[in-house]
């Protein structure tokens, strides 16, 4: 049989040579993991009184929270959804000039906000959110993928986010700073529910040593999305704090509390703790479920909030992100995911226990929580630092095996 020209072209072996711009994956890794250090070295800096960031009438907390879920946080989804639409759609997303003028945007927008130019980070943030929303709608809506418009309408609600928080820095709507930080953290974990259903089964399945079918329910799912909107609603309004939002709060909290747990069970085997870039999707997932459970808690009165807070942001979205940015490198640079650096194994173990001292140490022993919060910095400095160091030369070359991409 003859095979096409343009194949034969497409399996020869390439030179190994520069690739950063070939994929989104690969910029936006790069830029994620090393702003990942970068961006708690600053707070634990802050926090400590080291030193005085220009917050443009942020307060501290305010300040590290928006770069981490608006900086950190969208740059892996960035790299993570422009890989996954060319996967999705088979037509190639943005590549060279076009995906290095996005990637700049972004890195405008966190030197601004760095500086103590929010107003200007928040314009380029929108700049930057809307020109990824165009770029992961083009290839779906061509290839008519009605079945991701859940995930489009999660990133471009991002937008209105970015908006309300750049309206509140610049005195336009006092809560408007606060309302976006807690949208764009509850956007990241809905986004996070939304693929993990979707991929993690599937790379248990396909990673445990033993033979294994995840199980999944559709009534879960269904439970889940009626449980979350509401959920996400009620934690954005003003009257949050008033009885009968407090129990919308807490009741819907139990709820995902109860079905992620018993969507975790379904998913368990005991070869999910033998492979490291299975048991830190896992555990990732794990710790988004005990956030709900510690929502529920904290809107009860029994625990402080910020239990809950970091359940999501450290634990869930630190593992979850370095678990799948460590993953999806590795296949996509032509590697196997079954034999991954061992370095990065060391990585995924510091993170955990970074989380377990971010989220349960504060709770157990609340006067050394100064000593446990700069102790989960430190880690999680270490854990994204490995992933950086050991990851860099794979995302910035050309694929081992001498395909595109």
């Amino acid at each position: 049989m003859l095979i096409p020209l343009e194949e034969v072209r497409r399996r020869q072996p390439r030179a190994a040579g520069f690739a950063l711009l070939e994929t989104g994956f690969r910029v936006f890794f790069a830029l994620a993991g090393g702003y990942a250090v970068i961006a708690v070295l600053l707070w634990a800096l802050a926090f400590f009184g080291v030193w005085a960031p220009p917050l443009g009438g942020l307060g501290l907390v305010q300040w590290h929270a928006h770069e981490m879920i608006y900086g950190f946080a969208l740059a892996v989804i960035a790299g993570f959804l422009l890989t996954a639409t060319g996967n999705w759609t088979g037509r190639r997303t943005l590549h060279g000039r076009p995906l290095a003028a996005l990637a700049l945007v972004w890195v405008a927008a966190r030197v601004a906000f760095d500086l103590g130019f929010v107003v200007v980070s928040g314009l380029l943030d929108m700049a930057f959110i809307a020109a990824l929303s165009v770029a992961v709608l083009v290839p779906i809506v061509r290839a008519r993928q009605k079945r991701q418009s859940g995930v489009l309408a999660k990133l471009a609600l991002f937008l209105p986010a970015a908006l309300l928080f750049t309206l509140g820095a610049s005195g336009q709507w006092a809560s408007g700073v606060n309302f976006g930080v807690t949208a764009g953290l509850y956007l990241v974990i809905g986004l996070i529910l939304m693929m993990g259903r979707r991929v993690v089964p599937v790379f248990i399945r396909s990673g445990v040593p033993e033979a294994f079918e995840p199980r999944n329910s559709r009534i879960l799912d269904v439970i889940s999305l009626l449980a979350y909107l509401p959920f996400f609603v009620a934690m954005l309004l003003p009257t949050r704090h008033e009885p009968v939002t407090a129990g919308v709060i807490a009741v819907c909290a139990s709820i995902l509390f109860v079905a992620n747990l018993l969507r975790l069970a379904g998913w368990h085997t005991p070869g999910v703790w033998r492979r490291p870039l299975v048991w830190v999707l896992y555990l990732g997932m794990a710790f988004v479920t005990l956030g709900f459970g510690l929502v529920a808690a904290a809107w009860l009165g029994w625990i402080p909030a910020y239990g809950a807070t970091h359940a999501f942001a450290y634990g869930g979205i630190g593992l979850m992100t370095l678990g799948m940015m460590a993953r999806v490198s590795l296949g996509h640079t032509g590697r196997s995911i079954h034999e991954p650096p061992a370095a990065i194994g060391v990585a995924f173990g510091v993170l955990a226990v970074g989380a377990v001292v971010r989220v349960v140490m504060p709770l157990v022993w609340p006067a050394g929580y100064p000593v446990w919060v700069g102790l989960s910095q430190a880690l999680w400095v270490i854990a994204f630092g490995i992933f950086f160091v050991r990851y860099l030369p794979m995302l910035a070359f050309a694929r081992v095996d001498g395909r595109p991409g």
